[in-house]
């Protein structure tokens, strides 16, 4: 016999060694197995899950969304030709705002001149009919003309007013009648608010003056230039920069980009989940390993005893856990990939008949070749993940000596004796204590595996928490109901709204204040006051916002950072800025720097210079200066009111919003934000991320859960013959139960404490780098004590559940069965 097939042989024999091991240790195998089939369907889910966004949001952005790259405002014809000549533009379109309709307090109609490479840019398509082209032609959106209350048909005469911008002001209302050339699709990428009137350059022409027309400047990069999202974005900024275009008109598509290139942010995000998962996976699979292995070194010392090379051994180690993912893998892919599929259709439920017009910009052959590739990659992920996990293991194997494993006691303990103390009386508190004693490392392995989950909930949840609905709501409506001033500069059809004609007859009187308090559901009323001044260090006019005294904690409880008093702030000389504010659109401005501002009231001009004092975080429905109320004693004695916060009982109250409703009715400058419509559109925007979260976060607790069953579950099997004599000495069911809770409770409590020390630690730097990275749009930063309350309860019942059933499980056993029992 040749050494080839005495080679074969051996292989043979240690792979039907491997698979006999396999079915012997079932019961362990299958914690191992459900942790490998989690992680295998954590992977694939993640990585198909980014491919389809991915390859569903190019379908969709080409189908129905703007698909310009970048976007150049208020430009004259002239630069948009130097632009196109003078630089690599593969596409490109203009347009350009002529004049709007004003439908109501909240709605308006735009009307646009575009020309055939905007209009496809922008996603406007016509239903039926044709571009204008002579003065007295338009193409009107069904929306508009249902507003209007008007009924027109294609071909059919219109009358409409509107106010053409002119000398940078909105000019006085006139009216043209129109021939209806076309009607738009009825879809409105500008916001459910706005609707768009296609007009001729023949008619922009004719209503803005010379040299007033601008045009807003759309193009596309040419494909081969672009590497990345940001790439894009610094080519877009160095031609706005070259032809001397101001950074505040310039646009950029970001949510194009992101869709149709590639996102390094978006990679990372997937790969740094994917590396936890992977993680999660390896230190559950290496916990239940490494209780395995020190159980088996007896075992694995015969082996070596009977002639077996270290070599050998870890080979069998290894193709244990390599049969394991061969079994357990492919069900977890095939149940990540029907997880997907009902997903698509849930999500497209609502809007299946999207998908003919998504579909001919989706690859079926790629998005085919791309889930073979992701299932392939899975699958060698959790071999991966595997492999890792049994090295430790199989190093442990290989060191294993002849006597050693002779002398190796039952206890688990390899190349350690543990001294057993002597007493008098033993407790159930003192037979906890000797069982974590002898098993420090499995128990700490535990509890650093489940707090690596919990630790990773604690990260999520501080993001999710921080995008709370509520809290959104909160930045856009101070209080469940609030007033605001309609205040516009430059419209010569309403010189009312000028803000010196609104001070002078300004609705938010004392007696409005007290006649909404008296409302039934109203709590309190509380308000605040304003002025606008231009600042000359920021070259634009901007809401200095004046806060009474008795709502002074609103100003001094949201400072952040500096130091001022709310006296000092009502001397005029300091403010305190908002922090969005000055990161935004305020040139960075920061404490101790200086503004000018310079109002105009009662035909009066008043220049002042104050400091920066402070920077606070503020809703941002609120401008970005705030002053004490009587800092504005100088400027003017008049009504100064501008915002009146109504609290109310109940965040929303049908009855209550009528009677709010009829005064907006009643008063034409004054406009009603409700707390409630604000929640809700945010609610929707951040559900599907908050479900998808605890998804995953449920599947990846599932996984490190595994490890206290595991070590609770084997602790119990080792010591039956233990536990079977305490019993016969008299130690009780409740006393069994009672030191199995215990035990329980240590790796509970254990796990907690990790979780709540570095979920404390981790909570507020994740806030921090979310909010600069303006991820989910967090602004308020909220310890995630829901989340905590969540595992702790998970925990528990957990830990009640699982001893409950080891307990039943024992008592199914005599305790003479108990006392035989033998490794």
């Amino acid at each position: 016999m040749n050494m080839q097939s005495i080679s074969m042989q051996s292989m043979n024999m240690l792979r039907t060694l491997a698979k006999q091991n396999m079915r012997y240790y079932r019961k362990r195998n299958i914690l191992i197995g459900v942790a490998v089939f989690l992680t295998s369907f954590l992977v694939f889910v993640m990585l198909a899950a980014g491919v389809v966004f991915q390859q569903e949001q190019y379908a969709s952005i080409n189908a129905f969304y703007p698909n310009w790259h970048g976007q150049y405002n208020y430009i004259t014809q002239d630069l948009a030709d130097q632009i196109v000549s003078g630089e690599n533009i593969e596409k490109y379109g203009i347009f350009s705002e002529m004049g709007v309709t004003e439908l109501s307090k909240k709605s308006k109609i735009s009307y646009r001149y575009a020309d055939e490479k905007a209009m496809d840019m922008l996603r406007l398509e016509l239903s039926k009919g044709r571009m204008p082209e002579k003065g007295n032609e338009i193409v009107l959106d069904p929306g508009a003309v249902e507003k209007l209350g008007k009924s027109v048909q294609l071909g059919g005469k219109v009358t409409l007013p509107y106010q053409i911008y002119r000398d940078g002001a909105k000019d006085y209302t006139e009216e043209q009648e129109f021939t209806v050339t076309g009607f738009l699709n009825n879809m409105d990428a500008e916001g459910k608010e706005t609707y768009i009137a296609l007009v001729s350059k023949e008619l922009l022409e004719k209503e803005v003056p010379a040299g007033q027309v601008f045009y807003n400047f759309l193009f596309r990069i040419p494909d081969k230039d672009i590497e990345s999202t940001d790439n894009t974005k610094n080519i877009i900024n160095s031609i706005a920069s070259k032809y001397g275009i101001p950074e505040n008109n310039t646009r950029i598509n970001t949510y194009n980009l992101a869709a149709s290139y590639a996102d390094p942010d978006m990679y990372m995000l997937i790969f740094i989940v994917i590396c936890v998962v992977v993680l999660a996976g390896i230190i559950t699979i290496y916990s239940i390993y490494y209780i395995g292995t020190n159980e088996r070194i007896q075992e694995y010392g015969r082996l070596k005893a009977a002639g077996m090379t270290s070599k050998e051994l870890k080979k069998i180690v290894l193709w244990e856990g390599t049969g394991i993912v061969k079994r357990s893998a492919p069900p977890g892919i095939i149940a990540g990939m029907v997880l997907e599929a009902a997903s698509i259709v849930v999500l497209h439920s609502v809007a299946w008949y999207s998908m003919d017009d998504i579909m001919p910009y989706l690859s079926i052959p790629k998005l085919v070749i791309y889930h073979l590739g992701i299932m392939v990659l899975a699958f060698f992920i959790t071999y991966f993940t595997m492999y890792i996990s049994l090295r430790k293991p199989m190093r442990t194997v290989k060191r294993i000596t002849e006597i050693e494993a002779v002398r190796y006691p039952s206890s688990g303990n390899t190349g350690k004796s543990f001294k057993k103390k002597s007493a008098n009386k033993i407790s159930i508190f003192y037979l906890v204590k000797n069982t974590l004693g002898n098993n420090r490392k499995r128990s700490m392995a535990t509890i650093l595996a489940m707090s690596a989950t919990g630790l990773l909930v604690m990260v999520v949840a501080t993001v999710i928490s921080c995008t709370d609905s509520r809290l959104d709501a909160d930045d856009m409506c101070h209080g469940q109901y609030m007033f605001r001033e309609m205040v516009e500069f430059d419209n010569k059809d309403h010189p009312e709204r000028e803000w010196q004609e609104v001070m002078a007859a300004n609705p938010l009187t004392g007696n409005l204040l007290k006649k909404i308090k008296k409302m039934d559901g109203v709590e309190k009323v509380t308000r605040f006051e304003s002025i606008y001044a231009y600042i000359d260090e920021l070259s634009w006019k901007y809401e200095i916002m004046g806060v009474p005294e008795e709502n002074k904690s609103f100003i001094m409880d949201n400072i952040i950072e500096g130091n001022v008093t709310y006296e000092e702030l009502q001397s005029g000389n300091k403010v305190v800025a908002d922090k969005r504010s000055a990161k935004w659109y305020m040139d960075g401005i920061g404490i101790g720097d200086k503004i000018t501002y310079t109002t105009e009231i009662g035909g009066k001009t008043i220049k002042k210079e104050a400091e920066i004092a402070a920077i606070g975080d503020f809703p941002i429905i609120f401008s970005g200066f705030y002053m004490a109320s009587k800092s504005f004693d100088n400027i003017s004695k008049k009504n100064l009111n501008a915002v009146f916060s109504v609290w109310a009982k109940e965040d929303y109250n049908e009855e209550l919003y009528e009677k709010l409703a009829r005064i907006e009715e009643e008063e034409p400058l004054l406009l009603l934000l409700t707390w409630q419509e604000e929640y809700e559109l945010s609610q929707s925007g951040t559900l599907m991320v908050t479900v998808f979260c605890s998804v995953f976060l449920g599947i990846l607790g599932c996984i490190c859960a595994m490890n206290i069953v595991n070590t609770m579950v084997s602790s119990v099997q080792r010591r039956k013959k233990e536990i079977g004599m305490l019993q016969a000495a008299g130690m009780t069911d409740r006393q069994l139960f009672t030191m199995l809770q215990l035990e329980g409770a240590y790796y509970i409590l254990g796990t907690l404490f990790v979780t709540i020390a570095g979920g404390a630690l981790l909570s507020y730097p994740v806030y921090i780098w979310a909010e600069d990275h303006g991820i989910l749009g967090v602004h308020k930063y909220q310890f995630p004590f829901s989340a905590l309350i969540i595992i702790s309860c998970v925990l528990a019942v957990l830990e009640i559940i699982l001893v409950a059933f080891i307990a039943h499980s024992i008592k199914k056993e005599t305790i003479i069965d108990r006392i035989r029992f033998s490794e």
